[in-house]
């Protein structure tokens, strides 16, 4: 619980901001809201004279200067799943901009969306304002994207005072690794086929433990395996999330099959099989489970072991039915990603006002007063 005072004046601002409609609650990514409206004023510098100076920068001295980048996204990048790509294009010189303007989104694959920003003399870009426009984007981690782009006027529509600040970029937050029993945790264990333990639906195949520090969604998973594409063929893989019963795995919390996203060659006879739920599992903080990993026919994904810290061991399945653990073999060599399902806190803080001053009849004061406020957030 934090406790402090504000100043009458700033309480003031504090207020009138939050007269929106509903809570006003931040994307889960940390970047900022999108504004509501389209133009606004914020002081900006003046580049060169009598001229337009368009930029998509927050800060005309350099692109992502500003307390958050140039690109925004509305919620963390997911495969799959839609999300709002917007950008504030600014008017850094001293003259309004009244003509159309367009900006264009684009990704190392090419361009994606061109959209147009209206403006007429009645409803200009302001010397140092901005107006901001939002494009919808559906990623797809099989592109690879890392890199998105956005430019004002493309075609060199407007004659500028500073050319060379159109154009600003953004790192696609790709889902992180949020558990790792990849190549680089120990060792690669001996046993099985070089240490690939075959890992197939209707012989044996395995699950490996696993547990996070915070509440999680698991939206993928990586697989190390020995088995080439041309072996492993074109089959789905089985994604099997089970409960822990004093070390076990207990009943599924999760089945589902889905085809490799990717079958990729990282050397010394392995490839990484990349695969994504249909459905993120939320796993919850501190919670073991256990997960399995195998191919449906014809799909073969021998699975190598590695020296973790874990106990070197994983669980043993015939079909979906648990037979005993393999000991001494490692861990399963495995990553899972994901993103952070804590939840968001919409709850407003408590405000107290608290009046100091001299106090007379009926609730009036006699003379000068001071106001302060005690502000808890729990």
């Amino acid at each position: 619980m934090r406790v402090f005072s504000i100043p009458a004046a700033l309480l003031l601002v504090v207020l009138v901001a939050g007269c929106a409609d509903g809570p006003i609650v931040p994307p889960s990514d940390g970047t900022a809201l999108n504004p509501s409206i389209e133009a606004l004023d914020r002081v900006g510098s003046v580049v060169g004279g009598s001229n337009v100076d368009l930029s998509p920068w927050q800060n005309p001295l350099g692109p992502n200067l500003g307390l958050i980048p140039d690109i925004t996204f509305s919620a963390p990048v997911q495969d799959g799943v839609l999300i709002q790509v917007t950008v504030s294009v600014s008017n850094f010189g001293d003259l309004a901009l009244s003509d159309n303007i367009k900006v264009l989104l684009a990704s190392d694959q090419g361009a994606i969306e061109t959209k147009t920003i209206a403006n007429d003399a009645n409803d200009p870009i302001a010397p140092g304002g901005f107006k901001t426009v939002a494009f919808t984007w559906t990623p797809n981690f099989s592109q690879e994207v890392v890199e998105l782009s956005m430019t004002v006027d493309p075609d060199g529509f407007v004659t500028e005072g500073d050319e060379s600040n159109n154009l600003t970029t953004r790192t696609v937050p790709l889902l992180p690794i949020i558990f790792d029993y990849g190549p680089d945790t120990g060792e690669q264990t001996p046993g099985g086929f070089g240490g690939c333990w075959q890992n197939e639906e209707d012989l044996q195949n395995r699950a490996e433990q696993f547990s996070c520090s915070q509440d999680i969604l698991i939206t993928g998973i990586h697989i190390f395996t020995c088995d080439a594409p041309e072996i492993g063929g074109a089959g789905s893989v089985h994604i099997n999330v089970f409960g822990d019963s004093d070390g076990s795995p207990e009943k599924s919390l999760y089945a589902d099959d889905t085809p490799p996203l990717s079958w990729v060659f990282i050397g010394d006879d392995r490839w990484k099989v990349t695969a994504l739920l249909p459905t993120p599992f939320p796993a919850t903080a501190n919670t073991t489970y256990w997960i399995g990993m195998r191919g449906n026919d014809p799909t073969s994904i021998g699975v190598f072991g590695v020296e973790t810290p874990g106990d070197g061991s994983f669980a043993t399945f015939e079909g979906d039915e648990f037979k005993f653990h393999s000991m001494g073999t490692g861990d399963l060599m495995f990553q899972l990603t994901g993103v952070s399902a804590a939840p968001t806190d919409n709850t407003p803080p408590v405000i107290t006002p608290t009046v100091t001053g001299p106090l007379g009849e009926n609730g009036w004061y006699t003379s000068d007063i001071e106001i302060s406020w005690s502000v808890t957030d729990d």
